[in-house]
């Protein structure tokens, strides 16, 4: 979404986004630009508790089914001015209670700078119960991969729907495990939590907490310490 955000008061939209998504192999799979005002799309959108997008509006958005894996999914600026941009991965199964394929990470990279400059991403916990997560921001790890400009002091904060913090962190390191986790890596052993949900390991510097989410809806925000500027990468996991 670009021009979708403008009802939101959002300044400095992208105005034309084209979505494209990708394979684990780099193959691209589907892509859409200004998506039409389809009314099965519409009604997918309303069934998964998405807002609404004008019909005539520069928006992306698709459907499409697929098999597990891992994906990827580029926005662009078609028109090359770029622009805030809100992307967002909707589990749109039928019955999400007895299939046993669903949405177990998400993650997005981008650029983090001081004031209103932070990474911001959202998920939903639904259900009934309680839900175990790990949330990572990710900067000095990104060199593993080859990302220049990586952000050397993430701040990892996270947000409940009535923006009360609900946990932070800036070092891994300093993280206590607490709950179920903690006879599994130990006390301070965030780190070892990345094989059980099959994430990178995590670099000196990176921040991750774990949290015990009741249902509702979280946003996670990344700034740096020192105000400076860089690459990130914000995931979040459910915990099994």
């Amino acid at each position: 979404m670009g021009p979708g955000l403008a009802a939101f008061s959002v300044p400095g939209f992208m105005a034309t986004p084209e979505l494209q998504l990708y394979s684990n192999s780099g193959a691209l799979i589907a892509q859409n630009s200004a998506w039409g005002g389809s009314g099965s799309l519409s009604a997918v959108m309303a069934q998964v508790g998405a807002f609404p997008l004008a019909p005539g509006s520069a928006d992306s958005a698709l459907v499409t089914n697929l098999a597990p894996g891992a994906y990827t999914i580029h926005v662009s600026d078609s028109s090359g001015k770029g622009g805030v941009v809100l992307t967002e991965i909707y589990d749109a199964s039928a019955s999400l209670l007895t299939d046993t394929s669903r949405l177990v990470n998400i993650s997005a990279q981008g650029g983090v700078s001081s004031g209103a400059g932070a990474l911001i991403g959202g998920f939903v916990v639904s259900g009934s119960s309680t839900k175990s997560v790990i949330i990572r921001g990710v900067g000095p790890g990104l060199a593993t991969f080859g990302v220049a400009g990586w952000l050397a002091d993430p701040v990892l904060s996270v947000y409940d729907s009535s923006d009360t913090l609900v946990a932070q962190n800036r070092s891994w390191s300093s993280q206590a495990v607490a709950g179920p986790y903690q006879a599994a890596v130990g006390p301070g052993n965030i780190i070892n939590l990345d094989a059980i949900v099959g994430a990178f390991a995590l670099s000196t510097g990176d921040a991750a907490a774990v949290a015990d989410l009741p249902p509702g809806s979280y946003t996670f925000q990344i700034t740096s310490a020192s105000g400076s500027t860089g690459r990130a990468l914000g995931e979040v996991y459910e915990l099994p």
